[in-house]
């Protein structure tokens, strides 16, 4: 019983690593709305193969990818959704509010 709950703990330390070595690249930056404010909870999403993040507090995100991975939308409630290429992603990212 012992072994088994070390090979667990063995296995779940380095289930991050693995996934991390899965990722061919990394987007940073900020996200904030024309305004310059910065924006939390935005939502990046690729396309196939999915993965995602969401920006921080201070509108901080990281973002790493599989290769594959062609393009990244940046969409969060009340703004207005953009779609990046790849490696094109600015460091500054800026959603327009959506007027109704």
């Amino acid at each position: 019983m012992k072994h088994f709950f070390t090979m667990l703990l063995l296995l779940s330390l380095s289930a991050p690593g693995c996934l991390a070595a899965m990722a061919t690249g990394m987007a940073t930056g900020v996200v904030v709305s024309t305004d310059g404010e910065p924006l939390a909870g935005v939502s990046l999403v690729t396309n196939e193969p999915s993965v995602g993040a969401v920006s921080d507090s201070a509108g901080r995100f990281t973002l790493a990818y599989p290769e594959g991975v062609t393009r990244v939308t940046f969409s969060s409630i009340g703004y207005h959704s953009r779609q990046f290429v790849i490696g094109q992603v600015p460091d500054t990212v800026r959603l327009a509010r959506m007027y109704y």
